[in-house]
């Protein structure tokens, strides 16, 4: 079919177009039984998949019940599929339990239709990875990872794309686990092995080391790379995937690094897309938390614009996740922007009440060494929040130990790090200091002062092969 064919590029309205044709002739056979009917809803699905959250959601179980009823003969993974699609739906509106359920259910479909079911684990497999990842299950969605990596290794080969997607998603996971060192290494090992030019499809794999490696620079305080990868990610997607989720969800993730860099028109501009296509395309069937991505850097470009009072109105609709977490990231991360909307607002005891709370959600989730920026960040805000109160002896320690987790944590002219050092010279300059304390807020002040010129001067040409791909998210 037609729309079978194209129903994963960017040619999405001809396969709705052969679509509708297909569904015309079957209608008009009283045709609700044949495994062409049951095609038609898998099709209608993956169209769905970045157009319609509701219309994903539907068609999958519509294709469910009917393989359900009606056991394929030909397509014998027509049950199999319609449990992925499912499961990618229940993921996309935030039921991460459920999406991982159903990806296992579609994993013992194929073992029991196939003897060559291995090849068809890696799939579920990453989507199980992700779903742990997001609810706090950190070494199981590495260790799934794995699985997956080492499943495609040894079925696909080493350089394939199918290969170097799953290596970069490892990687990215990885990193954002707390395994810095590790993940930022086979991140430039996926980029290594892509650049050398193998002899395969690798689209896919360029898309999401864009997208896991700019996630890792950001953090790293390499805003300037993180920002390029970003905006070549969106390019991309606007080609394949126009008015999509896809593309809304990269366009604010390009706004969170473009507004670091001081292009706060240009970041409100992708953040009101990004975030208009998200309400549009979801339908309002995801979970509130589904859109704390929006209302978190809504919040921070707010604060870039010296406007407190309107990030504290963005940060009270930062939900929880209705599945409980080791540690809710985004409303740890909301207490410490509350914190520095505090701050802006000359309430230091208000900045020091967030800070804490950050660090305590931090203490009590256990998790703690494997946040080590999240930890400095609020550690920088409670030092400053200390240093207006002028407690400023446990302001130094709080802004002391900041500079060295950002140190720790991130690249040598780390944007983070500079900041962190320009509010612990400042403090020691407040502290009656003697002619060694001096010396040493001066050359905290040169650091910092070094650091912002770094990022002002660093002019970096990425190579081609990010500047984006027509690539259909995996």
């Amino acid at each position: 079919m037609l729309a079978q064919d194209v129903a994963y590029t960017k040619q999405r309205a001809r396969a709705r177009e052969a679509l509708s044709e297909a569904r015309a002739i079957l209608d008009s056979l009283a045709d609700d039984s044949s495994e062409g009917r049951g095609i038609s809803w898998l099709i209608s699905a993956q169209i769905n998949r970045y157009e319609s959250l509701p219309g994903l959601l539907s068609d999958a179980e519509q294709a469910r019940r009917h393989f359900a009823r009606h056991p394929p003969v030909q397509l014998w993974s027509g049950a199999f599929k319609a449990l992925e699609l499912a499961a990618i739906g229940q993921q996309i509106t935030g039921h991460f339990a459920a999406a991982e359920e159903l990806q296992r259910q579609a994993i013992s479909e194929v073992q029991r239709r196939s003897e060559y079911s291995d090849a068809w684990r890696i799939n579920p497999l990453i989507r199980i990875a992700e779903c742990q990842y997001a609810r706090g299950q950190l070494d199981a969605a590495v260790a799934t990872l794995r699985e997956a990596l080492a499943l495609s290794r040894h079925i696909n080969g080493d350089t394939t794309g199918e290969t170097l997607q799953t290596q970069a998603k490892l990687g990215g996971i990885l990193y954002g686990s707390g395994q810095r060192q590790e993940g930022l290494q086979l991140l430039d090992a996926t980029l290594a092995a892509l650049q050398s030019g193998p002899a395969t499809e690798t689209s896919g794999a360029w898309s999401s080391l864009r997208q896991f490696r700019a996630s890792a620079l950001l953090v790293e305080g390499r805003i300037v790379e993180a920002e390029e990868l970003w905006r070549a990610e969106v390019e991309d997607r606007r080609q394949v995937f126009p008015d999509s989720i896809p593309l809304g969800r990269a366009l604010i993730q390009h706004a969170n690094a473009a507004l670091v860099l001081g292009r706060l028109d240009s970041a409100a501009a992708a953040l009101q897309e990004g975030c208009r296509l998200w309400r549009e395309r979801s339908g309002g069937v995801a979970v509130d938390a589904m859109a704390n991505d929006c209302r978190l850097v809504q919040a921070r470009l707010a604060l870039a614009r010296q406007q407190p009072r309107e990030a504290l109105a963005w940060l009270g609709q930062v939900a929880h996740l209705p599945e409980p977490t080791p540690l809710p990231l985004d409303t740890t991360e909301a207490q410490v922007l509350l914190a520095w909307a505090r701050l802006q607002l000359r309430d230091p005891l208000g900045a020091e009440s967030a800070a804490r709370s950050a660090l305590a959600q931090l203490d009590a989730s256990g998790l703690r060494a494997r946040y080590p920026a999240l930890e400095a960040s609020a550690r920088l805000r409670l030092g400053q929040a200390l240093h207006g109160s002028r407690a400023v002896v446990d302001a130094l320690r709080e802004l002391q130990t900041a500079v060295e987790l950002f140190a720790a944590s991130g690249d040598r002219n780390n944007f983070w790090l500079g900041e962190a050092k320009m509010a612990l010279a400042r403090c020691l300059l407040d502290a009656n200091p003697g002619a060694e304390q001096r010396r040493h807020a001066q050359q905290l002040l040169e650091e910092a002062r070094a650091i912002a010129a770094a990022h002002l001067a660093l002019v970096q040409r990425l190579p081609v092969e990010l500047q984006g791909k027509d690539v259909a998210p995996r």
